[in-house]
């Protein structure tokens, strides 16, 4: 079991585990042990960036309905201005 964490340092909280399996007869070796922080780090950074890039979904979408707005009420006070 290895625990993908995200946070800083001082604030690190676990996310997720990643879990691996091996017979009972048989341990895991420093590199393979190493191999699967490095996943564990690797979804970290994965899932972190997904939340980023959903951020940046929302602002975007966000900012489309600002512009909207805008286009909507300018026009609206031209046609006012034009009668």
């Amino acid at each position: 079991m290895c625990p993908i964490f995200d946070g800083q340092l001082e604030q690190l909280k676990v996310i997720g585990v990643l879990w691996i399996f091996k017979s009972i007869s048989s341990s895991f070796s420093e590199m393979e042990i190493h191999l699967v922080q490095q996943v564990a780090n690797q979804c970290a950074i994965a899932l972190r960036q997904a939340r980023l890039y959903e951020a940046a979904q929302f602002q975007v979408n966000e900012l489309e309905r600002l512009n909207k707005l805008k286009d909507d009420f300018l026009c609206t006070i031209s046609y006012v201005v034009a009668l």
